[in-house]
């Protein structure tokens, strides 16, 4: 909040009922300095001054309407938290403008929450195509006992195109294959001395990078300048050995572009875990291409056994941050929307 005045948290917690035991009792822990005043999925059953009064709004999962339906009823409302990581959701939703416009509301997310599980599915997108899973699958449908040659990772170079948090944590799990890793990000001097990397590049060099990567891993935000980054010219600029995975929203490639790429053979293959409409409508062309060309995943790569309780626990953590420090840690830039 921009205010340095501590004063009580009235939170309006959109937080499915089947997750309340796990957020509640951490909240009555900080009672009277931090309350919920209204929760669940039915805001038609919110009490209305209760709402009035509120400051602090947290969502769990994309609920950009009910964002928009609660941003309205909530005039003294100061701190925004989304459990998930992105927040593309809150700033395309009917209020997003006033809310980025608003510069005494602060915005908060899940930063971090889910990256150690995207980037353990990245390390499984590579081996995937690398020691050809499909291939083994499909032998042992046919019961055929056939060798053949494997590819290995070491040597092999990794460009990971956001180099944030998740990207960070990728490069951290890719390390011990032996790859030669290469980031890429908006301020690249943020990065220097990453042991993890050979280098960062700025996001402007995005064609410099393609061109040396055997793996390409999409892990920025979707914002305006990012819809449609990976496009028929980069993708033309890919080896045709070439795997991109896709962690982190579906419009930052041009999905029919990559898949004329995939049945064109122009590149090796695709992991997405994210696609440009979800569910993925049953008349996509990307489930008539072939497994050995294209892992597919309903995104939910970062949906572990912990991840609710983990991403609620951060916000209780952030709480607990500014009872101490009368500031907030971590808050998300509305104009970069990370």
């Amino acid at each position: 909040m921009a205010s340095a005045v501590k004063q009580n948290l009235k939170i309006v917690a959109y937080v499915h009922k089947s997750f309340h035991n796990l957020l509640f009792p951490k909240i009555e822990a900080l009672n009277p300095y931090a309350t919920i005043v209204n929760a669940g999925y039915d805001i038609e059953n919110y009490n209305e001054e209760k709402l009035k009064d509120a400051n602090v709004l947290v969502l769990h999962g994309h609920a950009g309407h009910a964002f928009e339906i609660l941003y309205r009823k909530m005039p003294k409302l100061q701190w925004v938290h989304s459990c998930s990581a992105g927040v593309d959701w809150l700033f395309n939703s009917g209020c997003g403008e006033d809310f980025k416009k608003n510069e005494t509301q602060v915005l908060t997310n899940a930063k971090g929450c889910y990256s150690l599980s995207l980037a353990e599915y990245t390390i499984g997108a590579m081996l995937y195509f690398e020691k050809q899973f499909p291939r083994l699958q499909q032998q042992r449908k046919d019961r055929k006992w056939k060798g053949f040659i494997m590819n290995q990772l070491p040597g092999k170079t990794l460009g990971i195109v956001g180099y944030g948090d998740i990207g960070q944590q990728c490069a951290k799990l890719a390390k011990p294959f032996g790859l030669n890793i290469i980031g890429l990000r908006r301020s690249p001097e943020k990065s220097n001395g990453d042991p993890n990397i050979t280098k960062c590049l700025p996001i402007d060099q995005l064609n410099q990078l393609i061109p040396l990567c055997d793996f390409i891993v999409v892990a920025c935000a979707l914002t305006d300048e990012t819809v449609g980054l990976i496009g028929e010219e980069q993708l033309k600029l890919m080896k045709e050995s070439c795997v991109v995975i896709n962690m982190a929203r579906g419009p930052c490639i041009d999905e029919d572009k990559l898949i004329d790429a995939l049945r064109d053979g122009k590149i090796k293959g695709a992991a997405l875990d994210v696609t440009t409409i979800e569910p993925l409508p049953k008349d996509s062309k990307l489930w008539d291409i072939p497994d050995d060309r294209l892992l597919l995943s309903p995104h939910n790569a970062d949906r572990t056994e912990d991840m609710t309780e983990n991403t609620l626990d951060l916000f209780v953590e952030k709480i607990k941050y500014y009872q101490k420090h009368v500031k907030h840690e971590f808050v998300v830039n509305k104009i970069t929307m990370y």
